[in-house]
């Protein structure tokens, strides 16, 4: 009797067990050998037929989904040969045996390569998407893109593909010239599964219609992830439109070793857009992207956070004439963090570089420079939240105002601060006023900060003034600490390194102070002499400097106690990585320098 009980629960129990877990059936592999657009004869059969008796790529998909789309243990690959598989078949429907080819289950659909093998969705006959992805809100499947090209697709929403919860990846393969005609995705409209862009271009399709967000992808409510991928001249072009190459709202974005490059909005974010999620780019180039409104190269918009290192931003364009700004970036998230990474060759008619209006954005080892304004902020325009600059050169920028760093409390709130930590302004030109810096009612503060060689009324008509830094008014604090101000001018040779207020919290040079006043704390500091600066160069570490030669007034003339940032902590590098507190005059005492470059025989750390 017990036997009999035991045999009955083990049989209950493989029989629950074979219901809760997904058995692994074995591999299926439909080989297509015929290009024509005809389906299959009698989908669930397990043989992949045609009326010809030949194996379609539509019949393949037909069979893939009847045979085993809903055994979450099933895998299945469909091999294409070299060719042109063009779409035929006029109408609409979820099971793909006409219209676009609907995959309902786990397949892979290789092909012999992107330039060998492409499928062309017709989308001017058909008028839809190549495939359809459409997801099971208790299974995930995974349906894997390889060595394809995609051409030709058109639909209300993802011209090429509509991606509908799976897990979709593309791989070493192309979209090309699709449209979205009503909603986005230009390529790609993926919501709620995930998306994996994986060594694949994805060109010249655009986002029409009411809604054109997201000329290349559209991304929703899930992750994508783009690596050494291209993203080129893909266009939002619609009445609404966000994101030229990428669109993603309540997901995030992680593109790496990719490069997103000349793709346009009709408004916000001409390479990328992003809002309520997360955008890193890590080793990649986002470049010559154009937005009418703002963010040319990226925005990052509400409730949004970025990271962004060891990548380029060059070359790209929010509409100098219009528009918010931001011709490198539009940040007006939550916050950011910047790293070791170049801005330049940007332009907007505010923030050339950068116009930044978050909580909190941080710069590390970065150079903004060559960036262009009309009228404000060529390298960054700052207008809300902490804005801090650590080991980073803002340089050769030019703007009417503010050339390299426009720093502005908008509408006179109290909460915009720059922060200058070991950091190089230099270089920029302003046709009018503040050729490094321009501070209009906001709060700037400079720890061994070098700013020289910026130049005001660049246009030399005799309006303008603070070729180093311009305060507005006495609503707003510079405040100078171990820092250095040399070598700045206005009207073409004067000097000219301040102009209204400044506040000094001591061991600072400053080598005139004709245009401004200085208060404050004035022990340690050093005015009317020579800085001896040598010219803004490589002189080691990831960003350049103006070195300061042994006899300079600066060597080891900053603060007894140690250099320190804003919050008191020491900074035991200067901007070049090099250790301070470094012997550089003989007479056997260490103190550090000020400005951001340290004089002596520094190690790296």
């Amino acid at each position: 009797m017990n036997n009999h009980f035991l045999l009955i629960g083990l049989f209950l129990t493989v029989l629950l067990l074979s219901l809760t877990s997904p058995v692994k059936a074995n591999a299926t592999i439909f080989t297509v050998n015929d290009t024509a657009d005809l389906p299959d004869q009698n989908p669930g059969d397990g043989i992949c037929g045609s009326r010809k008796g030949t194996c379609t790529l539509r019949a393949a998909v037909q069979e893939s989904n009847a045979f085993c789309g809903g055994d979450y243990g099933c895998e299945e690959t469909i091999i294409l040969p070299a060719g042109t598989f063009k779409l035929t078949r006029v109408g609409a429907d979820d099971n793909a045996f006409r219209g676009d080819l609907d995959i309902t289950g786990h397949v892979t659909i290789r092909g012999a390569g992107a330039a060998e093998t492409v499928i062309n969705g017709n989308g001017a006959a058909l008028n839809d998407r190549i495939f359809h992805l459409i997801g099971h809100r208790l299974v995930t499947y995974f349906v894997r893109l390889e060595g394809v090209t995609l051409v030709n697709g058109k639909s209300d929403r993802g011209g090429a593909i509509y991606n509908q919860g799976m897990v979709l990846t593309l791989d070493a393969s192309q979209i090309l010239h699709s449209v979205s005609t009503y909603w986005g995705g230009g390529a790609i409209y993926n919501d709620g599964g995930r998306l994996d862009v994986i060594g694949s271009n994805l060109a010249y399709n655009e986002a029409q219609g009411s809604f054109g967000f997201g000329g290349a992808i559209y991304n929703s409510n899930t992750d994508l992830w783009v690596s050494g991928s291209w993203l080129l001249e893909n266009k939002g072009n619609g009445n609404f439109s966000n994101g030229g190459g990428i669109y993603s709202i309540s997901g995030g974005v992680a593109i790496d070793h990719s490069t997103v490059e000349g793709n346009d909005s009709a408004e916000y974010g001409g390479g990328v857009y992003v809002s309520n999620g997360w955008l890193n780019v890590f080793k990649s180039i986002i470049k010559d992207n154009y937005a009418a409104t703002a963010g040319g190269g990226i925005l990052v918009g509400t409730a949004a956070t970025l990271k962004l290192s060891e990548s380029t931003v060059t070359g790209n364009m929010a509409d100098i004439n219009v528009g918010e700004g931001g011709g490198g970036l539009f940040l007006r998230g939550d916050s950011a963090e910047i790293t070791d990474s170049q801005i330049s060759d940007n332009s907007a008619r505010i923030g050339g570089g950068l116009h930044n209006g978050q909580e909190e954005t941080t710069i590390t080892r970065t150079t903004i420079s060559d960036n262009y304004a009309v009228p404000d902020g060529g390298g960054l325009y700052h207008w809300y939240g902490d804005l801090i600059l650590v080991q980073s050169t803002v340089s050769h920028n030019n703007a009417m105002r503010g050339a390299g760093i426009f720093n502005h409390a908008y509408g006179g709130g109290n909460h915009t601060n720059l922060f200058l930590i070991n950091s190089t302004i230099s270089s920029n030109k302003a046709v009018i006023d503040g050729g490094g810096i321009y501070n209009d009612q906001g709060d700037v503060s400079l720890h061994n900060a070098t700013v020289a060689a910026n130049e005001a009324d660049g246009d030399g008509d005799g309006r303008g003034a603070g070729g180093g830094i311009f305060n507005q008014n006495a609503a707003g604090d510079v405040r100078l600490q171990n820092s250095l101000l040399a070598d700045n001018i206005r009207t073409g040779s004067n000097p000219d390194n301040c102009f209204g207020a400044v506040y000094s919290d001591g061991y600072n040079l400053i080598e005139s102070v004709s245009g401004c006043t200085v208060s404050g704390d004035p022990t340690g500091n050093i005015i009317g002499q020579d800085a001896q600066l040598g010219p803004l160069q490589d002189n080691g570490g990831p960003t350049w400097t103006h070195a300061i030669p042994l006899g300079s007034p600066a060597v080891e003339t900053a603060h007894p106690n140690g250099c320190r940032d804003g919050q008191g902590q020491l900074l035991e590098k200067d901007q070049r990585g090099w250790s301070r507190h470094l012997e550089g005059d003989g007479d056997g005492e260490e103190r550090c320098d000020i400005g951001a470059y340290e004089n002596g025989e520094g190690m790296w750390p």
